[in-house]
């Protein structure tokens, strides 16, 4: 390929060259005398997928996987360089253009000899019709596009893109094939995914997934939720509000955390789904009365964890987690006083639907802030222990539950200062407890017995051996 030259500063500096070059898909039309001495000669050639049979029969062995790698080298040293394309390189291979636009803007000299375009040829005989549809050309990540099929230029995309959309259909999903060249007859095929995968086509028409063959994406959620809610859904579904959710909200989020405190991968895996579930239902619900939809939610706090993480996507930088979150403080702060929500109430902020433990230990950090505390640990002990006392002096139903309402309270403090989650200490006590008494259950049962049979010594005998049997071996608790 004959270099142009280039003028600059007095002296000719040759241009590198650009090859562009469109492969008749149908192997009718022969190159022309142009690209033969080019392929003939000792440039690299490269293409998007160059074990295609139309490339091979009009290339021979000479084309390479057009990777990133090579791409970006070639063009850095300033090789001239051709890139073989089935149909027409600009409309019909993502590569193509990415490199006639890299080229031309460094200087290249670019020559494109096209071809019939593979769209012309997928329209034709594909039975598209006027279903919407997306093109795929050779860049694109291969994925599912939910009602839109996928119109795929398979010619010009890498094989392991192309075994990519197994990843997002089925294998026995049926699709239309195009095949032009190689050793079956020309034409469009209906097959199955896997089937016409292996056919070498030059365009794959994909059409859509039915909702219920798409689980796993989030818009079918969203779609099966309007189903149950629809008219002719189911009676239990329609007939839920915001406010008889809100008992299935906590529970759910319950039974994440019961996963979570187990480490159990696939419970957690079930429950955050059912909790997901209460995020789709609520927003459903709002959807219905004009309040708000899903997609209001989604954009909300994906606003908001842009907005408050500058140092991620802005220009801001923190040099650790607690400044981060410091950050994040400062900016909901002045987010709330531009939107006019100042609390009047330093306590306004601690949220009043937490478990009574978890809020006492929230109120306890938010007074902190204005320097209402102990000076230090044995100052809160100290009042631990004339709350006891005061409990152990208390008379009447009522005194009593007063008294011991203000031993939780401090109890929640001291965790503060000994900077345990007051809330988490207790789940694991009871987790404790209730693994500690499964064993003493299942002794009785072992025994032919029930455990209200049991002495009290013989209980706290059984309650000793619990310990030590639910104990590792390093006598640590589980």
């Amino acid at each position: 390929m004959q270099r142009d030259t280039m003028a600059r500063k007095g002296v000719d500096i040759p241009m590198p060259q650009l090859l562009l070059l469109g492969l008749d898909p149908s192997g009718a039309c022969p190159l022309s005398e142009a690209a033969s001495a080019c392929l003939e000669g000792s440039i690299p050639l490269l293409a998007g997928n160059p074990r295609h049979p139309a490339i091979r029969q009009q290339c021979g062995e000479h084309a390479q996987a057009a990777s990133t790698a090579k791409r970006q080298r070639l063009l850095e040293n300033g090789e001239d360089f051709a890139y073989a394309a089935v149909g027409h390189p600009l409309l019909d291979d993502g590569r193509a253009r990415e490199l006639h636009r890299q080229a031309t803007a460094a200087g290249w000299g670019v020559r494109l000899e096209a071809a019939p375009s593979l769209l012309e040829w997928a329209y034709a005989h594909l039975p598209l019709d006027s279903t919407p549809h997306m093109v795929v050309s050779g860049v694109e990540t291969i994925g599912g596009v939910g009602d839109a099929g996928l119109l795929v230029l398979a010619a010009n995309v890498p094989p392991h893109q192309l075994q990519s959309i197994k990843r997002h259909y089925p294998a026995t999903h049926e699709v239309d094939a195009l095949v032009l060249a190689g050793d079956s007859a020309p034409g469009s095929y209906r097959l199955s995914l896997g089937e016409a995968l292996a056919q070498n086509p030059d365009a794959l028409y994909i059409p859509p997934l039915t909702n219920l063959a798409r689980l796993e994406e989030p818009a079918t959620l969203r779609w099966i939720m309007a189903r149950l809610r629809a008219p002719d859904g189911c009676p239990w579904d329609q007939e839920q509000t915001h406010q008889t959710l809100k008992r299935h909200l906590l529970e759910e989020t319950a039974e994440v955390l019961d996963a979570l405190d187990e480490d159990d991968m696939d419970a957690l895996r079930e429950e955050l789904g059912d909790l997901l579930l209460q995020v789709y239902f609520q927003a459903q619900i709002a959807e219905e009365q004009g309040d708000f939809s899903f997609d209001d939610v989604v954009h909300g706090i994906s606003e908001k964890l842009v907005r408050r993480h500058p140092h991620v996507f802005g220009d801001r930088s923190v040099g650790s987690a607690e400044q981060a979150l410091a950050n994040w403080e400062s900016i909901k702060q002045a987010e709330h006083a531009a939107q006019g929500k100042e609390r009047q109430s330093l306590l306004d902020r601690v949220p009043r639907s937490l478990s009574g433990l978890a809020t006492a230990q929230a109120i306890g950090k938010a007074v902190v802030k204005v320097g209402f505390d102990w000076p230090d640990l044995h100052g809160v002990m100290a009042k631990l222990r004339e709350e006891m006392d005061e409990l152990d002096a208390a008379e009447t139903t009522e005194e009593r539950f007063e008294e011991l309402g203000d031993v939780l309270f401090v109890m929640a403090q001291v965790a503060k200062w000994l900077e345990v989650d007051a809330e988490e200490a207790l789940r694991a006590s009871n987790s404790k407890f209730r693994r500690r008494f499964a064993y003493m259950e299942e002794v009785a049962r072992n025994a032919g017995s029930e455990l209200g049979d049991y002495s009290f010594e013989k209980l706290d005998s059984l309650w000793e051996e619990a310990k030590l049997a639910t104990s590792n071996p390093w006598g640590c608790p589980r």
